[in-house]
């Protein structure tokens, strides 16, 4: 298993589809390794830790006004299994951490602007 874990961390660091929006106080990034998974991150400006949100497969990031809030579009369409949501991230204006506030799920798949034609 341990080896599994190993080549899974290296396709995904390597391979998956990256979306970096800036944020008001550092950065929102997605990825997207397909079947083999994804995960939506917030990573401060100063040097520190990033703080894990999601760990779905990241499709698209719209940040709202102000730079405090973004609706992010997750899911995965593979061998039939079709699933897609909406994630209101935003900043909390007390303690500064950025959560995952509200999940909408939808039916089909949100389709990134990257495939489009």
């Amino acid at each position: 298993m341990r080896r599994r874990e190993a080549w899974a961390t290296s396709y995904a660091r390597e391979h998956a589809q990256r979306l970096v929006h800036n944020i008001v106080d550092g950065s929102l990034i997605g990825f997207d390794g397909g079947e083999y998974g994804g995960s939506l991150w917030w990573y401060p400006r100063a040097p520190r830790p990033g703080v894990k949100l999601s760990d779905q497969n990241v499709r698209s990031i719209v940040v709202l006004p102000g730079a405090t809030s973004a609706v992010v579009f997750v899911g995965l369409s593979h061998m039939g299994l079709v699933s897609g949501q909406a994630l209101r991230v935003a900043r909390n204006d007390s303690d500064g951490r950025w959560r995952v506030t509200d999940a909408n799920t939808f039916r089909g798949y949100a389709e990134s602007a990257r495939e489009r034609p």
